[in-house]
């Protein structure tokens, strides 16, 4: 085994109340070896150690009476004079296992949750739950026995606290006390408070890590809401639609788009605002392309109804120009495409790009002149904005800030994302329910409002 130590504060029940082992006393019985002890006293039971060495006297005759090696002693004192204070023993306690932590990096790390006020109970509680500086303690329990409170056990002399063999767990048909709960009411509440981080922060990962503890009682309804927006923000199209219930888009609908191309695009434009909102301003610019191709794309087949569909092949889900599709009905887009290129013969047949579709958008301005100019507008904002930035995003080591796009495209970011949204709103019009650019914020805040 390993080397163990303890870390034990001390309380009315130590050493010994009622003619029984305290909690000090009996973890020590029973869980030998344990090579140090780190006592940690308030101003009384300091007082109380130094007026005839109460502890540590009753520590050496308990390790003399059942002949185990007795444990060097570390005192720790506390800084408050106020034994209730759940603030200060946060700071003394967190203090302690950082001590402890560092000065027995290999060890196993018991810690008494029996002694001392509920206060200091509480505290190392919410410590060992949450691995405070250290993977794992182990809380120790020692169950009173009569099973009733400490209080009300009867006080003992301190002459008679220390005389350990005259104690009735020396007796041998006495009993373990020692406990050693999992403390889950403290776990899962740190868990439900790392949950509303991670959804917070839009930290789907982390949220769905959470869910896979063993430890987590979340709802059914919290679950169904963070795997729907973790297939979500990785644009999984397998995935998405298949958790929620009926029950649950009844009290809110996550999904304002219409099925289909349209919702599609806005789930893709989910992911980048998730992005946004995480900082992530990189894997955003990289979004922007394939999502002006699909908008643009769409534009033109369904808002303008031209059937750009007869001028492209699809092979492995990668879509090509066919520059022999373009008989005499699509001359005058071909000659237009020429010219765009450089002259004639100078468009051929290859992938659909962003910048081939603004081209047809130009030569198609006439059928929907008003909104179409405001479109093609935004969208080569986008597009220009995008290409002075993706290349060095994509092969260059950049720290993407919004002053460094700021400095290559002279507009800010927030400039950049409204352009997009515009884009949305144009291309998608009446398909586009109410809160589609928030939608990720909407669903934050009611999967926060179900954990609180």
């Amino acid at each position: 085994m390993g080397k163990r130590v303890l870390f034990s504060p001390v309380g009315t029940t130590d050493p010994a109340r009622g003619g029984y082992e305290g909690p000090l006393l009996h973890i020590l019985r029973y869980n030998q070896p344990i090579e140090t002890i780190y006592l940690y006293l308030t101003k009384e039971m300091k007082e109380r150690e130094e007026s005839g060495f109460l502890y540590s006297k009753a520590i050496q005759r308990h390790a003399d009476l059942l002949g185990y090696l007795q444990p060097g002693i570390v005192y720790m004192d506390s800084n408050s004079d106020d034994p209730s204070n759940f603030d200060a023993f946060i700071v003394d306690y967190q203090n302690a296992m950082m001590k402890i932590a560092s000065e027995n990096p290999a060890s196993e790390i018991l810690v008494n949750i029996s002694s001392g006020t509920p206060q200091m109970i509480a505290t190392a509680c919410l410590l060992i739950s949450s691995g405070y500086k250290r993977q794992k303690y182990i809380g120790v329990q020692v169950q009173n026995p009569e099973k009733t409170t400490g209080e009300k056990m009867e006080f003992m002399k301190p002459e008679e606290a220390i005389d350990v063999a005259q104690l009735y767990d020396n007796i041998e048909s006495s009993s373990n006390r020692c406990v050693y709960p999992t403390i889950q009411v403290f776990q899962q509440v740190q868990l439900n408070e790392q949950l509303k981080s991670a959804i917070v922060n839009y930290d789907y990962n982390a949220a769905m890590e959470l869910l896979s503890n063993p430890l987590q009682c979340f709802s059914e309804e919290v679950i169904r809401w963070i795997k729907d927006m973790n297939a979500r923000v990785k644009f999984d199209r397998d995935a998405i639609r298949t958790f929620l219930l009926k029950e649950d888009t009844d009290k809110l609908d996550p999904y304002p788009v219409v099925h289909g191309i349209p919702g599609k695009m806005h789930d893709f434009y989910l992911t980048m605002a998730v992005k946004k909102e995480r900082n992530e301003l990189g894997d955003y610019l990289l979004r922007i392309s394939p999502l002006m191709t699909e908008l643009a794309l769409y534009h033109i087949i369904t808002n303008l109804k031209y059937p750009l569909g007869d001028l492209i092949t699809i092979s492995q889900d990668v879509r090509r120009f066919d520059r022999a599709r373009f008989t005499y009905k699509h001359s005058a887009l071909l000659d237009s495409l020429d010219t765009a290129y450089g002259g004639k013969g100078s468009f051929r047949s290859g992938p659909v790009t962003l910048d081939n579709l603004l081209k047809i958008m130009e030569f198609l301005l006439i059928k929907d002149a008003t909104v179409h100019e405001d479109l093609l507008s935004a969208m080569s904002h986008v597009r220009n904005a995008e290409s002075n930035c993706r290349n060095n995003v994509a092969h260059q080591m950049v720290h993407v800030s919004e002053a460094w796009i700021k400095s290559e495209t002279g507009r800010s970011f927030n400039d950049l994302h409204g352009e997009v949204q515009k884009v949305m709103r144009l291309v998608l019009r009446t398909q586009l329910k109410k809160d589609w650019k928030k939608t990720h914020v909407v669903v934050k805040d009611h999967i926060l409002a179900l954990l609180s």
